[in-house]
């Protein structure tokens, strides 16, 4: 009769690292950019939305104060995600 072992028995455990992989300077890279150009359009978005509540309040447009509001309320969101968004799956697969 034979005994099972345990599944962390046979496979090791898995520690990520970049050494040896090809292009993997190249892609750190190419999330450090995609990150960058994110925060930029978060930004852009909050420029926008906070004239389009300034503009909406001076011509009575309470439609355009709204989207305005929801538009710096998703910039700002935005911006959090994708700033934390190395620590958000770091977390995730150190809970693996």
């Amino acid at each position: 009769m034979t005994t099972l072992r345990p599944l962390t028995d046979v496979i090791p455990p898995i520690k990520p690292s970049s050494t040896g992989m090809p292009g993997a300077t190249a892609i750190n890279q190419l999330i450090s950019w995609s990150m960058n150009l994110g925060l930029l359009a978060c930004v852009f978005t909050a420029v926008f939305s906070g004239g389009a509540i300034a503009l909406g309040t001076t011509s009575r447009h309470p439609i355009w104060v709204e989207r305005g509001k929801l538009g710096v309320l998703c910039s700002v969101i935005g911006a959090l995600i994708i700033g934390s968004a190395v620590t958000i799956v770091n977390k995730g697969f150190g809970l693996a």
